[in-house]
């Protein structure tokens, strides 16, 4: 499924294979997150170059508050995490902690900004 925020997306899970930065603590409790249901979905990356691999990803609403998060990469394994957005002035950033793991240092988290712009303007 397409969505017109699909670019906005790719960005988002090109982040998750560029690195970014893990945390044993979350920006803030999901206790007051509030889901966005734009992000609720299945989504596919659209690779920049030729060897890079699609990413498929899909977003459900868990709880009140948290999202389940599954993602692949080509033949790679599914990660599994829950996540929930933190909202800093007018910043959405998604709180994602790896859930595949028992051990507490396998469950660190790991943020990523995003935003949605209407197909519109792309």
């Amino acid at each position: 499924m397409r969505k017109p925020a699909f670019l906005i997306m790719a960005i988002f899970l090109v982040s998750i294979l560029a690195g970014c930065y893990e945390s044993h603590i979350p920006l803030s409790t999901s206790r007051y997150a509030v889901i966005n249901k734009k992000l609720v979905g299945y989504w596919v990356s659209v690779p920049e170059a030729k060897d890079e691999k699609k990413i498929f990803l899909a977003i459900f609403k868990f709880n009140e508050n948290e999202y389940l998060v599954s993602w692949r990469g080509g033949e790679d394994d599914t990660t599994l995490a829950r996540g929930f957005i933190t909202k800093i002035d007018n910043t959405n950033i998604m709180n994602v902690q790896n859930i595949k793991s028992l051990e507490k240092d396998d469950r660190s988290y790991v943020f990523f900004k995003y935003d949605f712009t209407d197909h519109d303007d792309l």
